[in-house]
């Protein structure tokens, strides 16, 4: 039996690939589906052939996507930028657990709980770039869906724009120079705390 990930799974040649292991389910395994922004299609796919997790790279489509899932066994994410090895890093290791934790604290602030930072920090620790990364697309889609919203005066959208600017800066120092990630960590919570 062999593993398989369908990227684009909702679109015409995913759908065909999915047929295709849907009349031959003793030869494929799917780990893992893809799709752009179709959280309700790529739901109803992912139940269709068993996949372990299905992944929506738009950020706005997750709870749709949640919903579709519940109940079903199959991991949902979201989020990873469109990036085919950051959805596939979720599979791997503690990915869907970190994903987790970050949202946890996300819809936490602006009082995240101190120890789940700290653990979420140990998580983060080391120098794969994809954890950062995907810890990365989950902060700038929360800042994302605030400066889409438009919600608040200027001043605050500016304040939003201006964290976003700092986080993504120091970001890119942490993972260009290697430096510790557990006071980065804190520091984006900080910043996004004062939102």
């Amino acid at each position: 039996m062999r593993n398989i990930t369908v990227l684009g799974a909702t679109g015409s040649i995913g759908t065909s690939t999915l047929d295709l292991i849907k009349r031959n389910r003793d030869r494929y395994r799917v780990e893992a589906l893809t799709a752009g922004s179709n959280g309700k299609a790529l739901a109803a796919c992912a139940r269709e052939v068993g996949a372990k997790l299905a992944v929506v790279a738009d950020q706005a489509a997750y709870a749709e996507l949640k919903d579709g899932l519940a109940g079903s066994g199959i991991e949902a994410a979201a989020g990873a930028d469109g990036s085919v090895a950051r959805a596939l890093a979720l599979l791997e290791g503690d990915g869907l657990a970190l994903r987790e934790q970050v949202l946890a604290a996300l819809s936490q602030l602006p009082d995240p709980d101190p120890r789940a930072l700290h653990a979420m920090a140990e998580k983060l620790a080391g120098t794969d770039p994809q954890v950062l990364a995907a810890f990365m697309d989950l902060v700038n889609g929360w800042m994302s869906q605030r400066l889409g919203r438009g919600e608040g005066k200027p001043e605050q959208l500016a304040g939003i724009a201006q964290a976003w600017e700092r986080i993504n800066r120091n970001a890119r120092d942490v993972e260009s120079y290697n430096l510790d990630r557990k006071p980065f960590v804190f520091s984006v919570f900080a910043d996004l705390a004062a939102l």
